[in-house]
């Protein structure tokens, strides 16, 4: 009977083996023919890009996470509500010390063309770009305050193109993210039909600003208005975020503005892009780098005439997060009549440089202290050289001048006849040399006892001193 049990039961595992393989083989089929188990289209990724010139721009590794397919529950409305999180994938910061991310400004000029914005998405996805600035898509949707177009593993959020005097679609600034970027998305704007701003989490979070200046042509009231509102905007950002601003600014910076420029001469937008960089401690990073001027401009003419009218901004203080940043014509599939500008971006800190002591605080009182003769000698040279400073009586109109005349009588003699405080390095190599000759200095450790005098105290050493003669 026991056997029989057993019989049966291995029967029975058996079966439920057989029929869990064959529904695992049923699922690979499902897939390999485009369809998942619920009837729904398997993602076959983005539109390949047509054949064009070949990039020079180096993707990063790319983290297995990210996967083809976007959360679109990440999203933020319009209106800055979240929809319910249902994240599949951990939420990865897109900048950090150990990954590099590539960060783009490009006017495509329109993307309403048949196969320009699949273009657009699968360069993106081919260089391993993970946000795109995106100037003159011209999608024209005035109901909407932000719209989200699927681009692949991409996704596009624009606000919406304007209308001309004579009804044309003009404009329209947007950006475009990769899976990653979206899944770490806190929060997109629309400022104006000109500035756009999105927040990425992160330590510290990142704020990218998209702007398309108005012309160098435009009326002066209309460029003054655009760098108004500019500046309401970034007076928003947090000092301690890490702040991007990239678009087509209309603005050439000549040679007496930046170093390494492909323009010629500054013209108006320009002036008012130094200004404003000057203003906020900003610089352009695709004028940081020496770079060859085929790796400068940015726009080209129906003419043929070139120029850099495009930009990436940095906060100075990340300037060392910056590793690379120029102009490439990867993109030029699209179709565009301006170039993509990159810049790769890994976080670093800067070294604080440590400031110099103040030279009173050099002098070692203490061997001035055991030393009477050197102590009188001091006290009597501080005596002269002040009463050769102050040739007046003291009284309540002149006390500050008095005053400042004995401290610089005293830091004068003092830095001219005192001795200097000698390093941890020689203190220890001096006591080692008389002690133990025969040992390696470099085998002691420093003595975390040694006096420290700060600049009170060498000043109210050398009054003390002169009150004791005088």
């Amino acid at each position: 009977m026991t056997l029989i049990c057993k019989v049966e039961t291995i029967t029975k595992e058996k079966d439920e083996n057989r029929n869990k393989t064959n529904d695992e083989q049923l699922l690979i089929n499902e897939i390999k023919r485009g369809t998942r188990p619920n009837g729904i289209p398997a993602d076959v990724g983005p539109v390949p890009a047509l054949p064009g010139p070949v990039s020079d721009h180096v993707a990063p590794p790319r983290a297995s996470i990210d996967g083809d397919a976007l959360n679109l529950n990440r999203r933020i409305s319009p209106y800055g509500e979240e929809s319910a999180p249902n994240q599949t994938t951990p939420n990865k910061h897109l900048i950090s010390f150990k990954n590099h991310m590539i960060l783009s400004t490009f006017n495509a000029r329109t993307l309403g063309s048949l196969g320009r914005l699949e273009e657009l998405g699968a360069n993106a996805e081919s260089h391993g770009i993970d946000i795109i600035a995106v100037q003159e898509h011209r999608f024209y949707h005035p109901d909407n305050i932000l719209k989200y177009h699927q681009v692949g593993s991409y996704q596009l959020v624009t606000s919406s193109a304007s209308k001309n005097t004579v009804n044309s679609t003009v404009g329209g600034i947007g950006f475009l993210l990769s899976s990653k970027a979206s899944d770490t998305l806190l929060s997109i704007e629309s400022i104006s039909p000109r500035i756009m701003v999105l927040e990425i989490d992160g330590n510290p979070k990142t704020t990218l600003v998209s702007v398309y200046s108005p012309y160098n042509s435009s009326v002066a009231d209309e460029i003054e208005n655009f760098y108004t509102t500019l500046r309401s905007t970034i007076e928003q950002v947090p000092l301690h975020n890490f702040l991007v601003i990239d678009g087509d600014l209309n603005a050439r910076l000549g040679p007496d503005e930046t170093k390494f420029t492909f323009n010629s001469k500054t013209n108006r937008n320009g002036e008012m892009l130094k200004d404003f960089l000057a203003e906020f401690n900003l610089y352009n990073s695709n004028n940081y780098f020496m770079k060859p001027k085929s790796q400068l401009w940015t726009f080209e003419s129906p003419l043929g005439d070139r120029a850099q009218t495009d930009y990436l901004i940095f906060r100075k203080k990340w300037r060392n997060s910056v590793k690379n940043s120029r102009s490439y014509s990867s993109f030029s599939s699209v179709g565009s009549d301006h170039r993509i500008v990159s810049a790769t971006v890994k976080l670093s800190l800067r070294s604080s440089k440590k400031a110099k002591p103040h030279p009173m605080k050099t002098i070692d009182w203490e061997e001035v202290l055991s030393n009477p003769d050197m102590s009188k000698q001091f006290t009597f040279e501080v005596y002269n050289t002040f009463q050769s400073l102050s040739t007046s009586e003291i009284d309540a109109e002149n006390i500050e001048e008095v005053y400042s005349s004995l401290i610089k009588s005293t830091e004068e003699v003092a830095l001219a006849t005192l001795p200097k405080k000698k390093s941890r390095y020689e203190k220890e190599f001096r006591h080692i040399s008389l002690m133990c000759p025969l040992h390696d200095p470099t085998d002691f450790q420093s003595d975390p006892h040694l006096t420290k005098i700060d600049l009170d105290q060498s000043l109210e050493m050398a009054f003390s001193l002169i009150t004791l003669y005088f």
